[in-house]
């Protein structure tokens, strides 16, 4: 079934109950914003160093090429390096170390030459390591709230998964997962990159950019939307053309947006919509927030660095085609969740490069605050009023993981 969203003053919160089949819907709610003030700066202040020159933990948990980061209620931090998770407390202390390099039980990496990590936790505790993000051919690894092993899963392999797609005339598609998360002992949660082959021009697949819920006992699509980001022709992918970006709220829930269709743009106004999915109730609520849209300015081939050949000339040149007919950049470049807050970082950017990030308030819906962020949400993760920054190693510096406290007026307070 088709849906048109009218646009609405302010945000709002809608139910919709025409996503999922049995969704169970509540209550309209109306909520009315105010004129927001200029966005905060100086919001960070450093608190913590791991790593770095100085390091003086023990070699097992010195920093050599960390790739990923993660971090629980208790505030422990969780750092995947050399095909290991390096756990710290929440002071920078070495706590225990989960995994080692190889292909069995709770090993990680065994069979790539480059090792590419996305770590996850949830509130329930349960952690998820998956291998090598936007590949098809990438394992994942499941531990308990305990970090006990659970699971090593491989979803080419997957034979309810491939029936699913099978029924749904769909398949893997080139960037294959790109993000799981275990829930529970029996929920996760995970978005893939799927194709359509279509019969009437079999040489013209449709991409889809797909978000799946998985049980024990069933399977179904939450979204399911066109990938916008890749650009055919180019043979490579644009995040600033919108892709889905999606994380975990408590109680189950999963607030996700496709930044090349959660939109709507008329002469005098913008809008752009957050999804809220109960994977415990399927009920599935809407946000939506006014915004100004960014226009794409710098069209010339040198934005693309490192593209100097005749070909990679030709692939940038495709790419800037998508950025003139798409005449906007997308709305949000990365969600970040701390408990019921949400932090949807934007594309805009001050004279200091800093990212502008909207935080919002999950269960009532509220525009809490506007800030100005200054670290790369891509290696980022933020927990209970703290911000991680993930620094990788370079020819000129050590490998570290700053932890700042974020200040509480982000957070309303």
């Amino acid at each position: 079934m088709k849906f048109q969203l009218s646009f609405l003053r302010g945000m709002s919160v809608i139910c919709l109950s025409f996503l999922i089949p049995f969704l169970n819907c509540g209550s309209y709610v109306d909520v009315q914003t105010v004129e927001m003030p200029p966005p905060l700066n100086d919001v960070l202040t450093l608190e913590l160093t791991i790593g770095g020159a100085d390091d003086t933990n023990p070699s097992e948990y010195l920093l050599a090429d960390p790739g990923a980061i993660a971090v629980n209620d208790s505030n422990d931090i969780f750092i995947v390096d050399e095909r290991r998770i390096k756990v710290f407390d929440q002071n920078g202390n070495p706590k225990r170390i989960i995994g080692r390099p190889g292909m069995g039980p709770g090993e990680f990496g065994g069979n790539l030459r480059i090792f590419i990590p996305r770590i996850t936790l949830v509130p329930k505790g349960h952690l998820t390591l998956l291998e090598h993000p936007f590949i098809s051919s990438s394992y994942y690894s499941i531990f308990s709230p305990h970090y006990v092993f659970q699971k090593k899963g491989y979803l080419l392999t997957d034979s309810k998964l491939l029936n699913y797609l099978k029924n749904h005339n769909l398949r893997f598609g080139g960037s294959g997962i790109t993000k799981i998360v275990a829930l529970d002992d029996n929920k996760k949660i995970y978005s893939i990159s799927c194709s359509e082959r279509r019969k009437s021009a079999p040489d013209s697949d449709i991409s889809y950019d797909i978000l799946i819920y998985d049980s024990a006992d069933t399977i179904f699509t939450i979204q399911k939307r066109v990938n916008t980001s890749y650009v055919p022709k180019a043979g490579m992918g644009a995040r600033e053309l919108g892709w889905l970006n999606w994380d975990v709220l408590p109680d189950g829930r999963i607030i996700y947006t496709h930044g090349g269709h959660d939109r709507q743009i008329t002469q005098d106004r913008a809008t752009y919509f957050l999804h809220i999915f109960s994977t415990d109730s399927f009920q599935e609520s809407i946000l939506s927030f006014d915004y100004k849209p960014l226009k794409f300015t710098d069209l010339s081939v040198e934005r693309f660095m490192g593209m100097d050949t005749p070909k990679e000339r030709e692939r940038a040149k495709y790419t800037l085609d998508a950025y003139k007919a798409a005449k906007y950049y997308t709305v949000v470049h990365s969600i970040k969740t701390d408990g019921e807050y949400v932090f949807a970082f934007t594309f805009e950017k001050n004279d200091k490069q800093e990212f502008l990030v909207n935080v919002i308030h999950a269960v009532t819906g509220e525009r809490i605050s506007a800030i100005y962020f200054p670290l790369n949400p891509n290696v980022v993760e933020i927990k209970n009023g703290y911000a991680y920054q993930l620094k990788h190693t370079t020819s000129d510096e050590f490998a570290e993981v700053n932890k700042y406290r974020i200040d509480s007026a982000v957070y309303g307070k």
